[in-house]
């Protein structure tokens, strides 16, 4: 969804989203609005010893852990539109 609203608007655009996502020293996971992910950076996948595929299935609105951990209803906010900053949890 990213890629393509960004390649809509602008093909260089989505060259320069792309090279910054994949280049990033940060890891970065991207979700689309029901919680399924839909991309990761390899920063992601070295910081986890996983790659992207392993992910099939996985909603972070079901994981126990954001549950747990009380952060489910941050990741609810941003996937309505609004900018969130969620506080450092383990």
């Amino acid at each position: 969804e990213v890629e393509l609203f960004i390649y809509n608007k602008s093909p260089d655009a989505h060259n320069r989203f792309q090279a910054l996502f994949q280049q990033s020293a940060v890891a970065i996971q991207i979700y689309n609005r029901q919680g399924f992910t839909v991309a990761v950076n390899d920063a992601w996948e070295t910081l986890f010893g996983s790659k992207k595929a392993q992910l099939e299935g996985y909603n972070v609105l079901e994981d126990p852990q954001v549950h747990s951990t009380g952060v489910i209803h941050f990741f609810r906010r941003a996937f309505n539109g609004e900018t969130v900053h969620v506080p450092a949890t383990y």
